[in-house]
Formats: structure tokens, C-alpha cells, sequence
């Protein structure tokens, strides 16, 4: 082939610009989201403070958000029985210190104590996340 042949066919192979992407690296999913003025003004004015295009902003604060999973019928009757345990473990400690048993009413308030975190913990979704009703 001639010389000029050949920077034909070379420019015909390469058309410039960016080269494709990878089929991995191509965002085919689109999911549309809507937003109140007051919304919208916020997520455009924290994509603009972060230096981000809007959809692009909206992207990576989906993928790093931590949403709390909901507590379904099952796991709200377990929190209630937890409380009423604690409810009656109240009432037991309020009866040992009256009576005298101090170190069993400690003992009861500790264990009250302790429920009350757990009610708590389940309340915030720490434990029932990944699980919804």
C-alpha cells in the first residue's frame, strides 16, 4: 500500500475523541426521582457545593446512604414483649429495694437498664437491617 493509503485507512480506524467505555463501566439503569422546589433547591445547591453535576451527586449519595429497614409486625411484637419484660423487671426491683434486698433491686434496674438499650438499638434499625416486613 501506498503511504497515503495507509493514513486513510488509519484515520478511518481511528475517528478521535474519547475512546468507548467498557461494557462494565456503562450506567444503562436510569430511575427517575422526584423532588418539591424546596428539595430540589437543596440536593442542586449540595451538588453544586461539592462540585458535582446533579445526577452525578444524586448517584454517589444513593450509593453511600444508609437507610434504616422497616420493623415489620413480627419484630414490633418482639419489642413489645421486651418491654413488658422490663416493665416487670421494674416492678421487681421497686419490691426487692422496699423490702430490703438492695442488691436484688440493683440487680433488676441493671437488667432494665440493659433492655431499654436493646429496645433503643432496635428502634434505630440497628439490628433489622437488611430485614423488612
Amino acid at each position: 500500500m501506498t503511504g497515503v493509503a495507509n493514513k486513510l485507512r488509519s484515520k478511518a480506524e481511528n475517528k478521535g475523541g474519547r475512546p468507548r467505555k467498557r461494557r462494565s463501566e456503562l450506567r444503562s439503569h436510569h430511575v427517575k426521582a422526584g423532588f418539591n422546589d424546596s428539595e430540589f433547591d437543596t440536593v442542586c445547591r449540595k451538588a453544586q457545593e461539592a462540585g458535582e453535576q446533579v445526577s452525578e451527586y444524586v448517584r454517589k449519595a444513593s450509593l453511600n446512604a444508609t437507610v434504616k429497614a422497616h420493623i415489620n409486625d413480627e419484630q414490633l411484637e418482639l419489642i413489645r414483649n421486651i418491654a413488658r419484660m422490663g416493665n416487670n423487671v421494674n416492678q421487681l426491683a421497686k419490691q426487692a429495694n422496699a423490702a430490703g434486698f438492695a442488691s436484688a433491686g440493683n440487680l433488676c434496674i441493671r437488667a432494665v437498664t440493659r433492655l431499654l438499650d436493646i429496645i433503643e438499638t432496635l428502634y434505630k434499625g440497628e439490628v433489622f437491617t437488611g430485614h423488612s416486613g
